[in-house]
């Protein structure tokens, strides 16, 4: 289960088989969505990193290995369905979930990875995002 500590506003997230982005987060576990739902974070749950969705973001894959088209010595490689971020040939982080990504990047370069909307197929099994335990 991932921890409310793990988000921040501009994070995307699937709330009813949407893409939606935090405007709003409370310590609480409320959540206010783009769509203008208020819910809980039970209810949402991680958009899983894909080829598609780095590609729809801003990253070209040559090799198995994206980088990305708006910054130099960005990359991404992927083994066992988790990504591997590098930067100038360092590794950062690993990640699985579209929101790790953007708070990665967030951190290194103070601003938002572009994704382009598509539409969400539904999951079978959904993995939540929950309120860190007190």
């Amino acid at each position: 289960m991932k921890k409310a500590t793990e988000l921040r506003i501009g994070n995307k997230i699937r709330y009813h088989n949407r893409e939606n982005t935090i405007v709003c987060l409370h310590k609480n576990g409320i959540v206010f969505l783009s769509s203008g739902a208020q819910t809980h974070l039970k209810d949402i749950y991680p958009i899983e990193l894909t080829h598609d969705l780095l590609i729809r973001s801003g990253f070209s894959e040559k090799d198995g290995i994206y980088k990305y088209m708006y910054r130099e010595l960005t990359e991404i490689f992927s083994t066992f369905n988790e990504f591997f971020f590098r930067y100038d040939g360092k590794f950062i982080a690993s990640c699985r979930y579209l929101h790790e990504l953007q708070n990665i990047f967030f951190a290194l370069y103070k601003e938002e990875i572009r994704v382009i909307r598509s539409s969400m197929p539904e999951k079978p099994h959904e993995r939540h995002l929950s309120p860190q335990s007190a």
